[in-house]
């Protein structure tokens, strides 16, 4: 019965990660290098556990001397959606999908947090636990001089 479960855990898993993908194609982060979103997966240090700043430094191999903050997902994305240039029809056309990608990862991922580490190349995620005792989200890097 396990197996099933965990095979289960593995689809459901493997389902939202197609989905993160497709939200995030064509998706970047603006800075001064507006760069793509990618999906990572990563195992979960701590099911269970609060998705702290510590705990998601040991995840995401952050070393200890790296800064690390943590933000509500839409405070991320919010330069791409309620702070952007309401006048730049470009912004606005795309503002839609990055509204879909933050509403995904707030419903889709249980313990859904902004993470942000680094001082002047930001290393950006959305993430979340996914089940199968994994950590999923999207990943990207901001420039910021």
């Amino acid at each position: 019965m396990r197996h099933d479960d965990g095979a289960r855990d593995d689809d459901r898993t493997a389902a939202l990660v197609a989905r993160l993908a497709a939200a995030a194609a064509g998706l970047t982060y603006a800075s001064e290098g507006d760069h793509p979103f990618a999906v990572v997966t990563l195992p979960d240090p701590a099911p269970g556990a609060p998705l702290d700043a510590a705990l998601l430094r040991r995840a995401l191999g952050l070393a200890p001397d790296v800064p690390v903050t943590l933000h509500p997902v839409d405070e991320l994305l919010a330069r791409h959606t309620t702070r952007s240039d309401p006048h730049d029809v470009r912004a606005q056309a795309i503002r839609p999908r990055y509204e879909a990608l933050a509403a995904l990862v707030g419903t889709a991922l249980r313990d859904a947090t902004g993470v942000r580490a680094g001082r002047t190349q930001v290393r950006t995620w959305l993430i979340g636990r996914g089940g199968a005792g994994a950590l999923v989200g999207v990943e990207t890097l901001a420039i910021e001089t």
